[in-house]
């Protein structure tokens, strides 16, 4: 009688398709979905094949227990006549053959003692290295810290490589981060003076992004690993967007009118104030009103156009309620990382050329 068949051999989908083997053995885990509509289906083994014949194997077995049910496969039909996502580990030595290994042979054992034999197979190939023939120091990110207050920027990681065969032609960079940092193109560029580089881009305002892996390709196809991702040197990147040093700062302000009868709620009050310092851009506000004893009057809070330098125009109508008399100004203003700064207020910092005083009538 026939064995078990398969499908959908393929390298675990949570893993990239590349293994380190440094000083110490790494592990690459294959998954294939297993059919035996009769006896149903017991284990299996599969053999990977790297350069110059070398081989190793790892194998999966279903056991079921009352306490646990079926085990040994993501998901396993009554009787076992179908297993799904059936996980193989394949342990790689420290120093394995740096190379192009696949899949070369798959047994599979129904649980009347059935097999089937697949061989002469080249299925889910990963690549080994230790390193060995391609290499590579030196890893940096240009500019880091990034100035990312004004966009969205594309910088430069760039590293020197060693050994290999012609130039690299493609370095792909993986970050655990959440914040957006990505690669749009791994193609590589070298330099005049030997040094290489991509691009990849990183977010508008606040981020870091830790970078978890790198893997460098040749003319020739040679692998060179770095990062944790990868259980491989580091290569001790971690980007940044620039601290936001300089707060919101103005040089003057002006308003207009600067007398609105106390009935008038309609008429737009407008201050304009001078932008003369920020890191981060002014875009949002806080105004307020504030009478003889030093009281405020909420007058109007929200965003405001991303402002780096020059006049900023922020308009109010005369908030209710509000009595004649004569009031001053004060204002908050915020930047992209929710930072701020206060001019006008009581025993703070006075508006340059100010205090900024509405009269109303």
């Amino acid at each position: 009688m026939r064995g078990p068949t398969y499908d959908d051999l393929v390298v675990d989908n949570e893993r990239q398709p590349y293994v380190y083997v440094g000083e110490g053995s790494s592990t690459m885990t294959y998954d294939l979905d297993v059919h035996d509509p009769q006896a149903g289906v017991s284990g299996g083994t599969l053999t990977v094949t790297g350069p110059g014949g070398q081989r190793l194997t790892g194998s999966f077995a279903i056991d079921w227990t009352w306490y646990a049910g079926y085990q040994g496969c993501g998901y396993i039909e009554w009787g076992q006549t179908y297993a799904g996502s059936c996980r193989v580990s394949v342990t790689f030595p420290a120093h394995a053959a740096s190379g192009t290994w696949t899949v070369s042979r798959v047994e599979l054992t129904d649980n009347a003692g059935n097999t089937s034999a697949y061989s002469g197979l080249s299925a889910a190939p990963v690549h080994v290295t230790s390193d060995d023939v391609l290499s590579a120091d030196g890893f940096t990110a240009t500019p880091n810290p990034v100035d990312t207050w004004h966009g969205a920027r594309t910088i430069k990681v760039g590293f020197r490589p060693h050994g290999g065969q012609g130039e690299v032609v493609s370095a792909v960079v993986t970050t655990d981060s959440v914040n957006g940092c990505r690669q749009t193109s791994t193609t590589a560029t070298t330099a005049a003076d030997g040094t290489v580089s991509v691009n990849y881009d990183v977010p508008r305002r606040v981020f870091t992004c830790h970078v978890t892996g790198v893997i460098i390709t040749d003319h020739a196809g040679n692998v060179a690993l770095y990062g944790s991702e990868f259980g491989a040197p580091e290569t001790g990147l971690a980007i940044a967007s620039a601290p936001d040093t300089v707060l919101p700062e103005i040089d003057r302000a002006r308003l207009t009118p600067t007398t609105i009868p106390a009935t008038d709620h309609f008429t737009d009050i407008r201050l304009t104030v001078n932008v003369s310092g920020t890191t981060a851009g002014v875009n949002g506000y806080d105004l307020y009103l504030i009478d003889s004893s030093g009281q405020r009057i909420p007058a109007a809070s929200g965003g405001a156009p991303l402002t780096f330098g020059g006049p900023l125009t922020l308009s109010f109508p005369l908030p209710s309620g509000v009595a004649p008399g004569a009031y001053t100004i004060a204002a908050r203003l915020s930047d992209q990382a929710g930072k701020s700064s206060s001019f006008g207020f009581p025993n703070g910092t006075p508006i340059p050329g100010g205090p900024v005083t509405l009269t109303v009538a």
